[in-house]
């Protein structure tokens, strides 16, 4: 066959195979993997009684059918949250031999000022180490669980400083701000350019601390992806 004719038809095999190894499937904890196109969680996670909807005709208990499962060839995997009885599903972000790290995107809503809504979306981490219940990936539960390697206490201890400025941060900002809103409510409504001063550096303080906070994250991620060489 010309090679002109082969290339199309290779090109056609080939994202054949991509989209087969892409397609939704529950993984159950028999080793069984039963592929379809709908996946939804119905029940409660929380409470231990959900089931995992496949194409609306296949349902399986979460709590001991299923292991993980891959949609929009995103993977879930099934965990224990420390202290919680019921499983709930988390995105993998690394895997290794001894530890891996997860993520569970949470949505929080809260009612403000004149009844408007403001909604904040974060990922919280967890890890596991050595197939032990999902791990929240704070410092404290870090610092005990991935100390005993050399190069991860290292990096440990970067976080450690970045939470110090952290806390150093949030103290300043907080005094700020409330320096500047009691100023403000005694002065009979005159406002002064040294109380919105004191106000927005109050501000400033709590908008510097997001990127610390995703740096903490992500040296805590080194030190696990360390502990795995």
């Amino acid at each position: 066959m010309p090679l002109k004719a082969t290339l199309p038809v290779a090109l056609f095999l080939a994202s054949v195979t991509c989209l087969a190894q892409q397609q939704n499937y529950v993984h159950l904890e028999n080793g069984e993997r039963i592929y379809g196109e709908k996946i939804r969680i119905r029940g409660s996670l929380s409470r231990g009684n959900a089931e995992l909807e496949l194409d609306k005709t296949k349902r399986f208990v979460v709590s001991y059918q299923v292991d993980h499962y891959l949609e929009d060839g995103i993977l879930y995997k099934k965990g224990y949250k420390v202290g919680s009885p019921s499983p709930d599903f988390f995105k993998i972000n690394i895997e290794g031999p001894k530890a891996r790290v997860y993520f569970k995107t949470v949505v929080t809503s809260s009612s403000g000022v004149n009844g408007v809504s403001t909604m904040r979306i974060q990922k919280d981490y967890y890890y596991t180490k050595s197939d032990s219940l999902m791990t929240p990936m704070k410092l404290k539960n870090t610092l005990i669980d991935f100390s005993d390697n050399p190069t991860s206490f290292e990096i440990l201890k970067k976080t450690k400083s970045l939470r110090s400025i952290n806390t150093f941060l949030y103290v300043a900002g907080s005094a700020l701000v409330i320096a500047g809103i009691t100023n403000f409510s005694g002065q009979d409504g005159v406002e002064s350019s040294v109380d919105e001063a004191l106000f927005f550096s109050g501000v400033a303080c709590f908008v510097i601390t997001i990127p610390i906070n995703k740096a903490k994250e992500k040296t805590q991620i080194q030190a696990i992806e360390a502990y795995n060489r």
